[in-house]
């Protein structure tokens, strides 16, 4: 085995996505969890006289066995304690990039949510990759849904169309998703689950909806107007339960269920009810007959009720049936008003009020004419604040460039106060990519090329959108997975 162990370094003049190093972690252990429903973890341990200084600050890493990547992650807040022998231990944990994903918050202000209407699977997992790399912390790759990736495609990814409502973050809205994914998938019997893979590719992350096998057995289909469909059998026996595949229309509907039980007695006589206007997808525990515990098969069904076409799914499960989310709220309950600390209206002599985004853009949309194209803001910041800029991609293709901001961080009285920072973006085609800068400006440019305030290149065709936020974000702390420091409020004054 011939291991690689490697660190993300930024491009330090802003051009390009960056590299990874090689690095030499001396003396330490290395350990891989994995978890499809957790995330993998890469846990580093080391004793050491001196610091690691490539351990100490936070960046990506990955692990190679030769050419096979191995794992992908973000070394998040490096831990070293001093002992009383001058040694040092290192202990901490590399996530890999799920974590991030649920630190992004789905809107700029923690709590805002965002609606989707008449929209596919397809087009909504698209989107949540957009949302995901405008707010993501500076790495080489960016996050992907596509769906060749996926081991299945069901048709309905792209077919129906949903109207879905999300709140906090990206990984909240994935996992809603799923929810949305299990009622509506019928032709095969398992549960979805959101994969975050980064070891495919070193360009891409990528989003992928999988099926999780459950102990599930379908025993049988029942149709209003079309009768009993036969399917499969279990050698053991399961507990049984009614899926609706379609909506109960026009009546309840009430289904008598011929089986086989635990013991292959046969036959064995059970009922359910199904409520009318009950939605395609809802589950309905079936009783059977006393002393029976499970279902080995399901020879016939019967109906009285509902509409023509109306149809159910007889299930047998070998555990817990419904889904957490579905039986039973949270095991902690309880309000998070952190949310709301930038959302408050205080009233007094006229209000105070708090705003994410200054209500004028300091340079509003406007076209990028050149591959090399200067450009000076409309107005100033009202404070020293962070920025935000906007790379709308119009074109049927994607665009890479990078963005310069040349400004001050105060009164431009010195050199001291002049800033210059370069970052790298790839804008999708047809959509639009954020950055929020790393440092507050208090001013920016507004000289001749080549000292404008703006510089952009590689973004030909498409547009350019700068403002300002209203309370600090340090920098990619709007991603508390990139966390750098705690954000500080700025309050803009609304005088009725």
């Amino acid at each position: 085995m011939a291991l690689r162990f490697e660190g993300y370094i930024k491009s330090p003049d802003g051009f390009g996505s960056g590299i990874y190093e090689v690095l030499h972690p001396k003396g330490a252990s290395i350990e891989i969890t994995r978890s499809l429903f957790e995330g993998d973890v890469l846990k580093i341990t080391s004793v050491r006289n001196t610091p690691d200084p490539a351990l100490e600050k936070a960046r990506g890493i990955r692990l190679y066995d030769g050419d096979k990547k191995l794992f992908d992650g973000y070394l998040r807040a490096p831990d070293y304690r001093r002992g009383s022998n001058k040694y040092r231990s290192l202990a901490t944990d590399v996530y890999d990039w799920r974590k991030e994903l649920e630190a992004i918050y789905i809107t700029e202000s923690a709590g805002g949510t965002e609606s989707y209407v008449n929209q596919s699977i397809d087009f909504i997992l698209a989107d949540l990759c957009r949302m995901a790399n405008s707010a993501g912390v500076v790495k080489k790759q960016t996050y992907k849904y596509d769906p060749a990736r996926l081991p299945y495609y069901p048709s309905f990814f792209a077919a129906e169309l949903i109207s879905p409502t999300f709140t906090n973050t990206i990984w909240d809205a994935c996992t809603e998703l799923t929810k949305l994914m299990d009622i509506m998938e019928v032709s095969r019997t398992g549960q979805w689950a959101i994969k975050v893979d980064s070891l495919q590719d070193d360009n891409y992350i990528y989003i992928i909806p999988q099926m999780v096998s459950i102990d599930t057995v379908a025993f049988g289909d029942f149709e209003v107007g079309a009768g009993f469909s036969d399917l499969f059998t279990h050698p053991y026996g399961l507990m049984l339960w009614a899926k609706t595949l379609t909506d109960i229309t026009s009546s309840d509907l009430t289904l008598t269920i011929t089986y086989t039980d635990q013991n292959g007695l046969n036959p064995n006589t059970a009922t359910v009810m199904i409520p009318k206007d009950t939605p395609k997808g809802a589950y309905f525990p079936v009783s059977l007959e006393q002393g029976d515990t499970l279902v080995k098969d399901v020879t016939n069904i019967t109906g009285l009720g509902g509409g023509t076409g109306n149809a159910v799914r007889i299930e047998g499960k070998g555990t817990r049936t419904l889904l957490d989310w579905k039986l039973q709220p949270p095991k902690g309950i309880g309000k998070d008003y952190k949310k709301l600390l930038n959302h408050v209206v205080i009233k007094g002599k006229g209000n105070l009020k708090t705003q994410t985004i200054g209500d004028t853009p300091l340079l509003d949309t406007t076209s990028i004419t050149s591959n090399d194209f200067y450009v000076n803001p409309t107005i100033q910041p009202m404070m020293r604040n962070y920025l935000k800029v906007t790379i709308s991609n119009p074109t049927a293709g994607d665009k890479t460039g990078s963005v310069k901001l040349r400004g001050f961080s105060w009164l431009p009285e010195g050199s001291d106060e002049l800033l210059e920072e370069r970052f790298y973006l790839r804008a999708p085609a047809g959509q639009a990519i954020n950055h929020a800068t790393d440092n507050r400006y208090y001013s920016l440019s507004m000289n001749v090329s080549p000292n404008t305030g703006l510089n952009i290149t590689g973004f030909t065709g498409c547009t350019v959108k700068v403002e300002e936020f209203m309370y600090g974000v340090a920098g990619r702390s709007i991603n508390l997975f990139g966390l750098r420091q705690i954000p500080s409020r700025k309050w803009t004054s609304i005088h009725s």
